[in-house]
């Protein structure tokens, strides 16, 4: 029996949904499986079976990054074993999302500073950044969370962001719209 993607992306979803996840990362999940339910219709792969590991290695050259792309291929790949656990994917091999290429990211191992170079770091800082590298520094944040992207998908991050008078504390970063 084989199953249309729309139907097992669909089922996946809203096995997820509300387990424990965060809405953000349900979003995202969402979102990136979107993305490829739509490219795979363009390649007419009706059926999860149909869906190949070069579908999948065509589709992640899409993204704007190797680490974006990766971390769709490791959203797909959960959705694909998640369906191969209900049986409705071959379960004697791995799945074609996993099969599919792990791109090299081009970008460097993550650092921690130490607090004597934060310290350094903040002396040497302009103190028009300032306020930038603390907010960073101290939750977290990826630049590109704090400054807006070449594409302008996201806004740069502005105090009305910054959540402190909830329950969970917390920075916002949107879209534009």
């Amino acid at each position: 029996d084989d199953v249309l993607v729309a139907d097992a992306i669909e089922e996946f979803l809203s096995a997820k949904s509300g387990r424990g996840r965060s809405e953000r990362n349900y979003r995202t999940l969402r979102s990136n499986l979107s993305k490829l339910q739509a490219f795979l219709k363009k390649r007419r792969r009706k059926t999860i079976r149909a869906v190949t590991s070069t579908d999948f290695d065509k589709w992640l050259q899409g993204a704007p990054s190797a680490r974006t792309a990766n971390n769709w291929r490791a959203r797909a790949g959960c959705c694909w074993r998640w369906l191969q656990n209900k049986k409705k994917l071959p379960q004697d091999r791995a799945t074609e999302a996993e099969n599919s290429d792990r791109l090299e990211s081009d970008i460097a191992e993550v650092n921690i500073l130490t607090p004597s170079q934060f310290r350094a770091m903040l002396a040497a800082c302009p103190t028009p950044y300032l306020p930038y590298l603390l907010i960073g520094g101290m939750c977290g944040l990826r630049t590109s969370e704090m400054f807006p992207d070449r594409e302008k998908k996201k806004r740069p991050l502005q105090w009305e962001d910054i959540k402190l008078d909830h329950e969970r504390p917390h920075l916002e970063v949107r879209l534009l719209t």
